[in-house]
């Protein structure tokens, strides 16, 4: 380890420099050894990597190292709403976390001290939203250290960003209930709801036929009305009928009906249109602007998209999953959505992988209903051999929507 005295005593925090002075002394003194002052520098700066949450709010930072932090992690929030036009900066709990993991991680980065993560591909896998927002924020920690991110230090902010982005969006529903006359009735109809629906409801209404036409729905946000009689008065919203008593089958075909309806979600993100099951091309750029040369642009529009994926490429491949790629521009470029599905004849070298499934994506700028939804379901299905051999053998848009919203 390279030492800069001055570098290290601006980061050391008081606490941190006074242990490994003591931990130097009690070596000494036990072993008769000859370690330095300089080697108690080295000890306290490789206890800190490893400080606990709890120990880093409560370590004295100095204020520019503090400052410095809040910097990269806005500048990590802002590539992040580049890139996928989510905005994670209002999240206190995330930026908290993002904090306290990047002192430790810049010690170790600075310094060349390794730390292994043992369920690496487990989050490419499984968390494999989280793992490209994480590719994403090292790109700009590169930038920074100007030294490759190791992908072990990945893996850690992906269990960072996880929080946020996997879990970080509960359904939450109103619905409304058409009570039955007999107060027994009306309660267990409402039970089943409670039981079998948990915590995926907000709050649930109830009222009857002849009070229906009353229902304030322009006050009270209802998201379904659930009936165990055919309705004949007109709704703002969707009714689903249902019998008085229901089996667990009727209730899971429910909740798939509203509550996980991920197929509707996703066509208003990948439609027919921009499904492609048969292409032939050479090389990743032929596959792009085979790609991009489908879409209703002018030629300049083409180009501009052309050049700016490329220049995506060049800086971060997407090849990640060894399975398929998910090339896009730098940043939105119009206002409105492309995302083309590519199927290829033959495998194709990217950047590190051979890929037989190419997904453009160009998303425009903001938030948009479902976008975290697109994500989760995008890159979960990128890194499903599984699934997407299913889709080689039958390659239709149905069947692709199918595989990538289950």
């Amino acid at each position: 380890m390279t030492l800069d005295r001055k570098a290290i005593d601006f980061v050391l925090t008081p606490e941190f420099a006074q242990l490994g002075q003591v931990i130097v002394q009690r070596i000494n003194g036990q072993f008769e050894s000859l370690l330095t002052e300089a080697d108690g520098r080295i000890l306290a700066i490789s206890l800190m990597t490893k400080l606990s949450s709890y120990a880093l709010e409560h370590a004295h930072l100095h204020p520019i190292i503090v400052d410095g932090l809040n910097l990269q992690i806005e500048r990590i929030f802002d590539k992040i709403r580049q890139e996928f036009s989510l905005d994670l900066s209002h999240n206190a709990t995330l930026q908290k976390q993002l904090f306290l993991h990047l002192f430790a991680m810049t010690l170790r980065i600075k310094y060349d001290i390794y730390s292994q993560h043992p369920m690496v591909y487990q989050l490419k896998q499984n968390y494999s939203f989280s793992y490209m927002i994480a590719k994403t924020a090292a790109e700009v920690l590169e930038a920074y250290f100007e030294k490759q991110i190791p992908d072990d230090e990945i893996g850690f902010l992906a269990m960072i960003f996880s929080s946020a982005v996997d879990y970080g969006q509960t359904i939450s529903k109103n619905i409304l209930l058409i009570s039955p006359q007999a107060s027994s009735s009306r309660q267990f109809y409402r039970m089943q709801f409670e039981h079998y629906f948990g915590t995926q409801l907000n709050h649930i209404y109830e009222t009857t036929t002849e009070n229906l036409a009353d229902f304030p729905f322009d006050v009270q946000q209802i998201d379904v009305i659930f009936s165990p009689v055919p309705l004949t008065e007109q709704v703002p919203v969707e009714v689903i009928e249902t019998p008085l008593v229901m089996t667990d089958e009727e209730l899971a075909k429910y909740k798939q009906l509203f509550f996980n309806n991920n197929q509707a979600a996703l066509t208003a993100f990948y439609q027919e249109d921009y499904f492609f099951p048969h292409l032939t091309v050479k090389d990743k750029e032929t596959a792009i602007k085979m790609l991009i040369d489908k879409l209703d642009l002018t030629d300049s529009e083409k180009s501009d998209f052309y050049q700016s994926v490329l220049r995506r490429e060049e800086r971060v491949a997407t090849d990640i999953s060894g399975l398929a790629a998910t090339p896009h521009p730098e940043q939105p470029l119009f206002e409105r959505n492309f995302v083309e599905v590519g199927l290829l004849d033959k495998p194709i070298l990217w950047h590190d992988y051979k890929v037989s499934l190419v997904i453009l994506v160009h998303l425009k700028k903001g938030n948009q209903p479902d976008l975290e939804l697109f994500y989760r379901k995008t890159s979960s299905f990128l890194f499903n051999k599984d699934k997407i051999t299913a889709l080689k053998r039958q390659p239709t848009f149905s069947n692709f929507i199918t595989l990538i919203s289950n």
